[in-house]
């Protein structure tokens, strides 16, 4: 898919298939910030999570300070980070792996929509893999990620070249889009405007800069270079919630009733009492029972059954065949579940045969 530059300013770009491929920033996804030759901070920076360098050890780390809470205090102009700082270790090596591949899933995804225009400032686009620019890639103003209340949509942004956020540059989500699901693949290096505002992961082949006052949710890994922190606030890409694809199967029970028909013929009893006291009824046999009582056709108490309307009655005390309610009562099929309630509206009437 093709657009026009002419016709890109201020539309909502959406891609025509999505790519099956799910990127995943693995051991890096804690980390606000990683990289291969050093991290470089000035002024009071507040970084949330670990950083991670690697090959390149301790001394590549200047001008930053692990703290246990953001209350501790720091000499100078040091800037903090809240947790450990990874360097030359085992750990910071498995880190920079899993971003390198996370960058090789990025860059080798097939795109679905090709965007020639070399500033994204003023779209927003929807979930799928964009090829952006023929080089360099600028954002000016504000670039939307629209979800569309999907926890599943996943951006991927293709640049050949540099990616420069403009002053005051804003990569916003919305309508569900989480920045763990954000992936600028950036084949050269990326700088971040000062009070830039981004939310998701920037996965540089080269360096990452970000300039004073901006804030960043994501992983910015400078894979070959190196990350300059200048006075700004990072936090990593936060827990990704995504919802498992599962199948639906619907099953359709049908129950089948049975009118209730006796065998035996007998006379039935008549009740005794027209105005039965609060909280009781009278069944056809002039037994009292407690309003609400119930049952159940297997679990009956000695010496009763179940007539035609659900009544709890004395064993032996039977229809006359062909016995009828007028009602339409009629017991389930298996399992009948009794409230010994007997109204006036329904009363039993009876032909004898």
């Amino acid at each position: 898919m093709h657009f026009s530059a002419s016709l890109l300013s201020g539309l909502a770009l959406a891609a025509t298939a999505v790519d099956a491929v799910t990127p995943s920033m693995g051991r890096a996804a804690p980390y606000s910030g990683c990289a291969s030759n050093g991290i470089h901070n000035s002024g009071a920076s507040t970084v949330n999570s670990p950083v991670a360098c690697y090959p390149a050890g301790p001394s590549s780390v200047v001008g930053l300070s692990a703290v246990t809470n953001l209350l501790s205090s720091v000499t100078g102009l040091l800037g903090r980070v809240l947790g450990t700082i990874d360097a030359g270790t085992t750990t910071a090596q498995g880190v920079l792996n899993d971003a390198n591949t996370c960058y090789s899933t990025c860059h080798t995804a097939q795109p679905t929509v090709t965007l020639p225009n070399s500033n994204l400032g003023g779209l927003s686009l929807r979930a799928g893999v964009y090829l952006i620019g023929p080089t360099n890639v600028a954002i000016s103003g504000t670039l939307t990620l629209d979800g569309q209340h999907n926890p599943n949509a996943v951006f991927i942004i293709q640049i050949k070249g540099d990616l420069n956020l403009a002053a005051s540059a804003r990569i916003l989500l919305a309508n569900g889009a989480q920045a763990c699901n954000v992936f600028f693949q950036v084949g050269a290096s990326a700088t971040l405007g000062s009070g830039s505002i981004v939310y998701g992961n920037i996965l540089a082949a080269v360096s990452v800069t970000v300039n004073s006052g901006s804030t960043c949710h994501g992983n910015l890994s400078a894979l070959s270079g190196i990350l300059n922190i200048i006075d700004s606030v990072l936090y990593p890409q936060g827990t990704c919630n995504r919802v498992a694809s599962a199948s639906t199967t619907t099953s359709t029970t049908t129950a089948t009733t049975k009118r209730a028909t006796t065998t035996t013929p007998t006379t039935l009893a008549t009740t005794t009492s027209n105005a039965p006291l609060v909280g009781v009824s009278v069944d056809a046999f002039g037994n009292t029972i407690t309003i609400g009582a119930a049952t159940t056709s297997s679990a009956l108490g000695a010496g009763l059954t179940v007539n035609a309307l659900g009544q709890t009655v004395a064993i032996g005390a039977t229809v006359a065949p062909g016995a009828t309610t007028t009602c339409g009562n009629a017991l389930a099929a298996v399992t009948v579940t009794v409230t010994a309630t007997v109204t006036p509206a329904c009363a039993l009437r009876y032909r004898m045969r």
